[in-house]
């Protein structure tokens, strides 16, 4: 194939374009281009420790600039509203104080003084006694209401107010399987009488010991079913537990009671009267408490019942300590020695001489009549 290059022939009557022969002058001519051979990417290696460390700082990047900047004005701008808010409250503080505040002694006003006029001199008349006047007080529209149980007799009793040194001695909580025994056995052997009062589980429990303690002629009486706080019971559960009792002491010896204890001796004046009212029920307390439950030492049950009993003593105890029962034979030996004589608590109740004496805590209210208009009388002279 021809080469066209070799027929081109330049016209000398027109002017050249391109001039490929010659370069242009003050210009070198260019090296032919060397081969470029292909890159290989290597893995950069992991830096040593001491190649990083000998690297120079960098410098901070655009965004980090820009966000210490925005910190240090927003601490500017915090600084001199903080600044300004506390030259305001020093400012104003004392105007705040002195509309708020009330005046002072000093500045509130002084009544004006207004001087009285001079004494006008009398003469002096002797004193005359004069009697204070009295007015009849009219009676009240409607007369006081009393309360809902009053007047009604005496149903609570803590002691008895005799002359006679006759005392009742109580034993509570029982009966226990072997301490009521041993208790029976030492009361047998001095004559002497108490009243028991039961728990209704123990007496459903041990019947024949409730026999045995009517049988040898002892008072029974009721101490509730389980030893709850009555005070705390409403009407139904405090009827469960006396009905209960009432019922397995009936069943074991054919005995009602006529008595009972509240348990801790927690009983409200309106479940005393409602009690009374339902089961015929008096409210026996005491006077004498050794705290045999508390401290159980036979001596110490004994000197305190010898040390605190008098006429009329109801006497508080428990059969069901072991600790009661051995203090009994000094205790009851001590107190015969004494001239007092034992009875049951009935029996106490009606050697009181006052039997019709209302609650001290329900007195009955009477109506006054109205106040006459005393009789005038004329003065007298001190003299």
């Amino acid at each position: 194939m021809r080469d066209r290059s070799e027929n081109f022939k330049p016209d000398d009557n027109q002017p050249m374009l391109f001039n490929f022969s010659e370069p242009e002058p003050g210009l070198a001519p260019e090296p032919p281009a060397a081969r470029r051979e292909p890159e290989t990417v290597t893995p950069n290696p992991v830096p040593e420790l001491h190649d990083v460390l000998s690297e120079p700082a960098l410098e901070p990047r655009a965004w980090g600039r820009e966000v210490w900047r925005f910190i240090l004005t927003w601490r500017l701008q915090f600084g001199i509203g903080l600044a300004l808010a506390v030259i305001g409250w020093v400012w104003l503080r004392p105007s705040v104080q002195a509309q708020s505040s009330p005046p002072s002694r000093s500045e509130t006003a002084k009544p004006s003084v207004v001087s009285e006029p001079p004494a006008i001199p009398r003469e002096i008349t002797p004193a005359i006694a004069v009697e204070p006047k009295t007015t009849a007080t009219p009676p009240p529209s409607q007369p006081a209401t009393p309360p809902k149980f009053a007047g009604q007799p005496k149903i609570t009793w803590s002691s008895a107010t005799i002359d006679a040194p006759s005392i009742a001695m109580t034993f509570d909580d029982g009966p226990h399987a072997t301490n009521t025994p041993k208790l029976l056995a030492m009361l047998k052997q001095r004559n002497i009488k108490a009243t028991f009062f039961l728990v209704g589980e123990c007496a459903k429990q041990y019947p024949e010991i409730v026999k045995r303690i009517v049988a040898e002629g002892h008072e029974i009486a009721n101490h509730s079913w389980s030893h709850p706080n009555l005070a705390k019971l409403s009407d139904e559960a405090l009827r469960s537990q006396l009905q209960r009792t009432q019922d397995a002491i009936v069943a074991a010896c054919g005995v009602k009671p006529a008595i009972m204890r509240p348990p801790y001796g927690e009983l409200t004046s309106r479940q005393r009267q409602w009690v009374n009212a339902e089961f015929g029920y008096k409210i026996i307390l005491w006077d004498v408490d050794p705290l045999d439950w508390k401290i159980r030492n036979a001596d110490h049950v004994a000197h305190e019942i010898i040390g605190h009993t008098h006429n009329g003593s109801i006497i508080l105890s428990h059969d069901i300590h072991a600790t009661t029962v051995a203090a009994m034979p000094e205790t009851l030996d001590a107190l015969l020695a004494k001239g007092f004589h034992f009875v049951k608590v009935s029996e106490l109740l009606a050697l009181e001489k006052s039997s019709t004496s209302v609650e001290p805590s329900a007195p009955p209210v009477v109506a006054e009549p109205p106040a006459k208009p005393a009789p005038k009388k004329s003065p007298k002279r001190r003299k």
